[in-house]
């Protein structure tokens, strides 16, 4: 096995592992998915998509983002689960309560994207796409599928802002952006990351799901 096909499987294992854990709002999804992050970071600069390349390093800042938010998260659940404990051995009436209340502190943070959030992505996602578009097709940078990477590349950031956030559409953006990438990767050979992604597909829809389920849990306290 050579070194390149060894980097591929760190990378589509690591990414794997970050999406299962992703769904399961689990706050190591963050430092499994920088390792991931950096062995893609080669894998891209090798077959020269630039754009899904510089966006590793985005990914890496925004993964030490959401793993410092998902962090603050759990302290609040934790506190919450703290409170709820005490409660129990003051107020007996508080026992027919505890199953929804623990749902509701699960899932700290957890909410349908609003209309600030939506306004931000779309000026941004703009804003992101047509920079990297001119930065692909420059002269000084030969990107192999242009087009496809620049928005593959801006899809993935915009979802993984909202993953981050905790907003539950981000899964709906890893989605279209997971079918875009099979494309590229069955175009590039990259056979290994084409299976992957396309794990991530039914991942993320699972992902979608779930997380709406227990947002539905909480909203029902």
């Amino acid at each position: 096995m050579d070194s390149f096909t060894i980097i591929e499987l760190i990378a589509t294992s690591s990414s794997l592992l970050c999406v299962w854990l992703s769904t399961r709002r689990h706050v190591l999804a963050w430092p499994v998915g920088i390792i991931g992050v950096l062995a893609y970071f080669y894998l891209f600069f090798q077959v020269r998509l630039y754009g899904d390349m510089l966006l590793q390093l985005v990914y890496l800042g925004q993964s030490i983002y959401g793993w410092v938010y998902w962090l603050g998260n759990n302290k609040a659940e934790e506190k919450l689960k703290l409170q709820k404990s005490s409660e129990v051995f003051t107020d007996p009436l508080v026992l027919d309560d505890i199953s929804p209340l623990q749902n509701k502190s699960e899932n700290t943070g957890l909410h349908h994207i609003n209309q600030k959030e939506i306004l931000y992505s779309l000026v941004g996602g703009v804003l992101g796409f047509s920079l990297l578009y001119i930065l692909l097709t420059n002269a000084f940078i030969s990107s192999a599928l242009p087009l496809f990477d620049a928005t593959t590349a801006t899809l993935s950031l915009v979802a993984n802002i909202w993953l981050a956030r905790k907003i539950i559409e981000n899964w709906l953006l890893w989605i279209v952006a997971d079918i875009l990438l099979i494309i590229v990767f069955m175009s590039k050979e990259l056979y290994l990351s084409a299976g992957t992604y396309t794990i991530f597909l039914f991942l993320a829809a699972w992902g979608y799901q779930q997380w709406k389920k227990d947002l539905a849990k909480m909203e029902t306290v």
